[in-house]
C-alpha cells in the first residue's frame, strides 16, 4: 500500500529549503516563525482542493468576444452581474465601465416589478442596494432593513451615527429662511419616519448625516440669494425624487416579499401533504379523515410540518417520531370524547329518571333546595356501575328504571353524608345535650367565594358557588372524566352540577366553618335564648326583630334585624352617608360594639309585613321554581315560568318561591318628624321602610 500524501501548506510549485517531502512551504512560514499562522494558512490550502470545479476557469472570459459577452449577461440576474463585478480586476473594469450600462438595465429587466434606477444613483449602486444586506457603513452582514429615502442600509449601530433627528437642524433652516426672506417649512431634505418603538405610538423624523452635511457644505459655498433660491428649489425637487423613489422600491419590496411567502407556503403545504400520505400509507388514515378542524391545525402548526422545505426519505425519518406521536395523541383524544359523548347520552337518560321522580313530588318549596340534584345521584355507586358499563354494552331507561324506588332512600343517606363532612369541620364545644352540632344557631359557614357569611346547615348545601363547573377547576382523580360528563350534562341541560366536597377541589370554593363571634352570642341573647344550646329552628321561630342602639340617634334613622344578620352587623348596613338639608351629614362609627334590643310586637309585625313585601318586589331576591330546579331573580324567575311551564301570570307562592339561598330584606326606621322628606318618601314607598313615633321620643 502506498504511503498516504501529505497535504500542501502552500500555493507555490517550488520546492523549498528544507522540505523533504518536495513541498514549498507558505510564504508566512518563510517571513515568521509562528506555527499557528502556518497551520491555519494549511488548513485553508487544505479547504480549498475539496472546491468543485477548475479553479480560475473563468479567467479568460473578460476576454471573450463582446456579443457573447452581452447575451450572457444580458440573462444574469442584478445581483449575479454585481458579484461577478467584485471577482476579479477584469470583470470590474469590463462591468463597471459607463460603455456597460446597458448590461445592467438588460439585467434589471429580469427582475420583475424592479422599479427603474434613479439619476443620482448607478446602476451598480442601485443592484447593491435592492439585493445586498450588508451594512453600507461597517459591511456588517444580514441587514435586512433598508432605509428607501436615503439609498442605504445601515446595522442598529451605524444607524445611531448616521441619522440625526430634524430638531436637530430647526435653527439653521429657520435662520435660512430668514435670510432668503423665504417661509419656513420647506422639504429640502429627506426625511426619514423611524418606526414607532415599544410605548410610542408614532415615528420619529430623521434626517441623514451625510445629505445634511453636503446640503450645508454646498449652501454655505453660494453667494448670492439668487443662486441659493436655485439651490434650493433643486433640493426640494431632488426631495421629491428620493420619497417617488423609496414608496416605488418600498411596494416593491413589499411584493417580492409576498411573492416569496407565497412560494413558501405552496412548499410548505406540498411538504404538509407529503407527510398526511406518508402517515396514510402507516395505517392513520381513518385517524386523519376524521380529525377535528382544531387538531388538525395543531397538526400543520408543528415545527416539522412547518418547514419550507421538500420532504426527503432522510427528512420523514428525522421527523418521524415525533409526528407519530402527536397522532397517538390525537386517537387518545378522540377515544376520551367518544367516551364522554357516551358517558352523556347516558347521563341523559339518567336525568330525565331523576326529573320524572322530581316532578311527581311537586310543587318544590325551599325546604327541597338543599335536596341532591341530578349531578349528585349520578355519582353514587349504584348508577355510576350502569353510565360506566363497558361501550359495548347498550344502556337503555330500563337499566336505572329498578332503582327508582331506591332514590329517597339515596337521597336520605347522601343527606347524612354531606352531614358528616360538614360536621367533621365544624369547631364547636358539644353542649352535654343531644343537640347535633349542625343545629345549633351559632354553627355558621362562609363562602370562600362570594365572601357571603351566616350559610347555616341544611341551607348551606343550597349555595350555588360550591358546584361550579369541574372544567373551569382543571380536577383531577379516578373519576375525573365522569364528573367532566357530568358537568357537561348538567350545562346543557341547564342545572347546577357537583357540590364540592370539602377539601377535594383545590381551586373549587368550597364553604368554610365560621367560628362564633360575640356579636353572634349578643343576637342571640337579645332574642331571649341561650347561645350554648340554641337551635336554628327555635330561634327562627322566636321572629325577634333587633335594633342596635349605639347606632340609634335622635331624629336620624336605624336599621332592623333579625337574630341572622344582627349577628353580622358591623355598622356597613347602616346608611354611611345620608345628606339631609335638617339633619347635616349622618356617620356611624363602622367599628362599634353593637348592642341590641328587641323591637315591641307593634313595630315587630310592621316589620314583618314589610319584609313579605319587599320579598317579592326585591329586585335581587333569590327565588326557585316550584315545578323544577331552577332559581333566578325576579324577572328572570317570571320569564322561565312563562318559557318554560306556559304560565303567563306567575304568581309568587304558587309557580315560584323564595329561595332558602336568598336573604331577608333590611327594613329602615324613620322618625315621625321627617316623613314627607323626598328619601324617607321613597324607602316607604318602595316597602323598605317605615315611620315609627315611640321609637324616637325626642322627634
Amino acid at each position: 500500500m502506498p504511503p498516504q500524501k501529505k497535504p500542501k501548506l502552500g500555493i507555490g510549485k517550488g520546492k523549498g529549503k528544507g522540505d523533504k517531502a518536495g513541498n514549498s512551504k507558505p510564504e508566512a512560514a518563510e517571513s515568521s516563525t509562528d506555527g499557528a499562522t502556518a497551520v491555519a494558512q494549511g488548513q485553508r490550502a487544505t479547504t480549498r482542493r475539496n472546491l468543485r470545479g477548475k479553479k480560475g476557469g473563468l479567467k479568460d472570459m473578460p476576454g471573450m468576444p463582446l456579443d457573447i459577452l452581452i447575451e450572457i449577461f444580458s440573462l444574469m440576474h442584478p445581483r449575479d452581474l454585481l458579484s461577478l463585478a467584485r471577482t476579479s480586476k477584469d470583470f470590474r473594469a469590463l462591468l463597471m465601465s459607463r460603455n456597460s450600462m446597458s448590461l445592467w438595465k438588460a439585467a434589471r429587466q429580469q427582475v420583475p416589478g424592479l422599479p427603474d434606477c434613479p439619476s443620482y444613483l448607478s446602476e451598480p449602486a442601485h443592484a447593491n442596494l435592492a439585493f445586498f444586506t450588508h451594512c453600507h457603513r461597517c459591511l456588517k452582514p444580514n441587514v435586512k432593513t433598508v432605509i428607501w429615502e436615503f439609498s442605504v442600509r445601515y446595522c442598529p449601530e451605524c444607524k445611531k451615527e448616521m441619522l440625526c433627528d430634524t430638531f436637530s437642524y430647526t435653527y439653521f433652516f429657520l435662520r435660512m429662511s430668514r435670510e432668503l426672506g423665504e417661509p419656513s417649512g420647506r422639504r429640502m431634505l429627506t426625511i426619514h419616519l423611524m418606526p414607532a418603538t415599544k410605548g410610542a405610538r408614532y415615528g420619529d423624523p430623521y434626517y441623514h448625516v451625510p445629505e445634511v452635511e453636503t446640503f450645508k457644505t454646498k449652501y454655505a459655498s453660494l453667494r448670492t440669494v439668487e443662486e441659493k433660491k436655485i439651490f434650493i428649489m433643486e433640493a426640494e425637487d431632488m426631495v421629491t425624487m428620493r420619497e417617488e423613489h423609496a414608496k416605488a422600491m418600498g411596494q416593491w419590496k413589499l411584493n417580492q416579499e409576498e411573492s416569496r411567502s407565497a412560494e413558501l407556503d405552496v412548499i410548505k403545504k406540498a411538504r404538509f401533504d407529503a407527510i398526511k400520505d406518508r402517515l396514510r400509507d402507516e395505517g392513520w388514515e381513518d385517524e386523519l379523515n376524521d380529525m377535528p378542524s382544531y387538531e388538525h391545525r395543531s397538526l400543520a402548526r408543528l415545527k416539522a410540518c412547518r418547514k419550507s422545505q421538500k420532504l426527503t426519505e432522510h427528512a420523514w425519518q428525522s421527523i418521524r417520531q415525533e409526528i407519530l406521536e402527536f397522532m397517538e395523541r390525537v386517537r387518545t383524544n378522540r377515544l376520551d370524547s367518544e367516551h364522554q359523548e357516551l358517558l352523556r347520552q347516558r347521563l341523559t337518560i339518567l336525568y330525565g329518571l331523576i326529573t320524572k321522580w322530581e316532578q311527581s313530588s311537586i310543587p318544590r318549596s325551599a325546604d327541597t333546595d338543599w335536596h341532591p340534584l341530578f349531578a349528585d345521584f349520578a355519582l353514587m355507586p349504584c348508577f355510576r356501575e350502569i353510565v360506566e358499563a363497558p361501550s359495548e354494552t347498550e344502556v337503555t331507561a330500563e337499566d336505572f328504571q329498578h332503582l327508582r324506588d331506591q332514590l329517597p332512600a339515596l337521597r336520605n343517606a347522601w343527606v347524612e353524608e354531606r352531614r358528616a363532612e360538614f360536621e367533621s369541620i365544624t369547631a364547636v364545644a358539644p353542649t352535654g345535650d343531644d343537640v347535633p352540632p349542625l343545629s345549633l344557631a351559632v354553627v355558621t359557614f362562609g363562602c370562600k367565594r362570594c365572601h357571603r357569611n351566616g350559610l347555616r346547615w341544611p341551607h348551606v348545601l343550597a349555595h350555588a358557588c360550591p358546584r361550579a363547573p369541574l372544567f373551569r377547576h382543571r380536577a383531577e382523580g379516578p373519576d375525573q372524566k365522569l364528573r367532566q360528563a357530568i358537568d357537561n350534562t348538567c350545562i346543557n341541560q341547564e342545572q347546577l352540577t357537583l357540590l364540592s366536597p370539602t377539601g377535594q377541589r383545590a381551586f373549587t370554593p368550597v364553604p368554610k366553618f365560621n367560628v362564633p363571634t360575640k356579636k353572634v352570642e349578643l343576637a342571640i341573647e337579645a332574642c331571649g335564648k341561650d347561645p350554648a344550646v340554641a337551635t336554628y329552628e327555635e330561634m327562627e321561630a322566636c321572629g325577634v326583630r333587633l335594633i342596635c342602639t349605639t347606632c340609634l340617634q335622635p331624629k336620624h334613622t336605624c336599621e332592623v334585624f333579625d337574630w341572622k344578620s344582627a349577628a353580622h352587623h358591623t355598622g356597613t348596613n347602616v346608611l354611611e352617608e345620608l345628606v339631609l338639608p335638617e339633619w347635616g351629614h349622618i356617620t356611624k362609627d363602622l367599628t362599634h360594639d353593637p348592642t341590641f334590643q328587641p323591637l315591641d310586637a307593634e313595630l315587630t309585625a310592621q316589620v314583618k309585613m314589610l319584609e313579605a313585601a319587599a320579598v317579592a318586589a326585591a329586585p335581587n331576591t333569590l327565588f326557585g321554581c316550584t315545578r323544577c330546579r331552577r332559581r333566578g331573580r325576579t324577572a328572570n324567575m317570571k320569564d322561565h315560568c312563562t318559557r318554560k311551564h306556559g304560565i303567563e301570570q306567575p304568581e309568587l307562592g304558587a309557580d315560584y318561591y323564595v329561595h332558602a339561598a336568598s336573604e331577608r330584606p333590611q327594613i329602615r326606621i324613620y322618625p315621625q318628624s321627617h316623613q314627607d322628606h323626598p328619601v324617607v318618601v321613597a324607602d316607604v314607598q318602595a316597602h323598605r321602610a317605615l315611620v315609627s313615633s315611640s321609637l324616637f321620643p325626642s322627634s
